[in-house]
C-alpha cells in the first residue's frame, strides 16, 4: 500500500485494526436502541440478545460486497458533484461542536447565525467538497427541531453535495422529503445525500 496523505498506517496496522474490530463485533456486539433495527438483524439470521446484535466477519464482508465501490454524490450544481470511494476522498467540515471560539479566545454557545456563516465559508471553499451538517448545535433554537433550520440553510445557501440529518428516524425522513422537494419524487436511484451515523 503506498504511503500518502490518505494512508498513514502500515498494511500490518490496518490488519490489526480490522481483526480487533471484527472481534469486538463478534464477541461484544453492538447496541441498537431501535426495536425495528434489531428485528431486521434477527430476521436475517444474526444472533441477538435483547437490543444487542452480534456481527460476524462474513456478514461484514457480505455487506461490503453489496455496496458500490465508488459512487457520485450529486450536488444541485452538477459541476460540484463529488466522487466517493475508490481512490477518491472528499473533505467535509467539522460536525457537532456546541461552542464557538472567538478570535480573542473567548468561548460562547453557537447560534444559528454562526451555523449560516460556517455554511457560507464552506460553500466558498475550494477544499471542502460537501456541505456538512451540524457545524454546531445552535443554542438559540429548540433542540428537538433545530435540524430543520439547519437543513433549510444547507439546501438554500449552497449548491454543493448535501449532508442530511440522521438525528433520528424523523430527521432522516424529513431530509428525504426535502430532497424530493428539490429533485422530484423519483429519487430512489440517485445519490443525493450522505449522513453521519456513529
Amino acid at each position: 500500500m503506498p504511503f500518502d496523505r490518505q494512508y498513514f498506517l502500515s498494511e500490518q496496522d490496518l490488519h490489526r485494526i480490522h481483526a480487533a474490530s471484527m472481534e469486538i463485533l463478534r464477541r461484544g456486539g453492538l447496541l441498537f436502541h431501535h426495536d425495528r433495527a434489531v428485528q431486521l438483524f434477527k430476521s436475517n439470521g444474526f444472533k441477538t440478545d435483547g437490543n444487542k446484535v452480534f456481527i460476524a466477519e462474513e456478514d461484514v464482508v457480505k455487506a461490503l460486497e453489496s455496496a458500490p465501490e465508488r459512487f457520485c454524490l450529486e450536488g444541485r450544481n452538477p459541476s460540484r458533484s463529488q466522487w466517493i470511494g475508490g481512490d477518491d476522498f472528499v473533505f467535509v467540515p467539522t460536525y457537532g461542536p456546541p461552542f464557538v471560539v472567538e478570535a480573542d479566545g473567548r468561548q460562547r454557545p453557537g447560534v444559528m447565525a454562526d451555523y449560516e456563516l460556517a455554511l457560507k465559508l464552506n460553500h466558498t471553499s475550494d477544499v471542502a467538497g460537501v456541505t456538512g451538517f451540524k457545524y454546531l448545535a445552535p443554542a438559540d433554537l429548540r433542540a428537538a427541531d433545530a435540524y430543520l433550520d439547519m437543513l433549510m440553510a444547507s439546501v438554500t445557501m449552497s449548491d454543493k453535495p448535501f449532508m442530511g440529518s440522521t438525528d433520528d428516524e424523523q430527521a432522516a425522513r424529513d431530509t428525504m422529503d426535502i430532497l424530493k422537494l428539490i429533485y422530484g419524487e423519483n429519487i430512489s436511484d440517485r445519490r443525493l445525500a450522505v449522513g453521519l451515523i456513529n
